[in-house]
């Protein structure tokens, strides 16, 4: 196994943890519960680009990708601190940072207008005049303010707890699979579930 291989797994575990947390996030100020009826009276898009900003959900991505570069450092400290010297760890988690920055930099915009999108949907002009009075409070920032560190602080609960049970998950999985191929006597799969992981 090579260094770019060894630390696949982890950085992609890593990634899809804090997305899922970032996404989670979002979707419980944004509301959990899918709102199929028609919206009579939608948000402007004006609204909908002040509830982004009142909303801090602007911060949230950035705090998603922060956590990301945090992790993807952690996972290159723990994969290479036996192997490599401090410099070339340091080396490494710059080249971590870097590149998550490279690759989901430009994507956070989007995500962005995606919000702008489902506040547009789901949320009435009344709403969202009431929401904007709310947030753009003293009251409502510092709600906001909370909200994201919570969101920060579940994030490092939770994510060692999915870690580890993808891992149950992954060790149980190949198991079960294995059991069900060999009963119908297929012996040639390499990892058969390595490419979910």
């Amino acid at each position: 196994m090579n260094a770019t291989q060894s630390v696949q797994p982890i950085a992609r575990r890593t990634t899809m943890f804090v997305l899922i947390i970032a996404l989670l996030a979002m979707s419980v100020r944004a509301g959990v519960a899918a709102d199929i009826s028609p919206n009579p009276d939608p948000a402007t898009h004006e609204q909908a680009l002040k509830l982004v900003e009142v909303m801090g959900d602007r911060e949230a991505v950035n705090t998603a990708l922060a956590q990301m570069r945090e992790r993807l450092e952690e996972a290159v400290e723990q994969q290479f601190r036996d192997v490599a010297s401090p410099n070339v760890i340091e080396e490494l988690k710059m080249v971590s940072d870097s590149t998550a920055n490279e690759v989901y930099g430009p994507m956070l915009d989007q995500v962005l207008q995606d919000a702008v999108i489902v506040y547009e949907t789901h949320v009435t002009r009344l709403e969202a005049d009431a929401a904007i009075a709310l947030f753009s409070s003293e009251a409502g920032r510092a709600y906001i303010a909370k909200l994201n560190n919570m969101g920060i602080d579940l994030a490092r609960l939770t994510v060692p707890r999915f870690e580890e049970k993808g891992r149950e998950l992954q060790d149980t999985w190949r198991q079960r699979l294995a059991e069900v191929l060999a009963r119908h006597q297929i012996t040639q799969v390499e990892a058969p579930a390595d490419r979910a992981f």
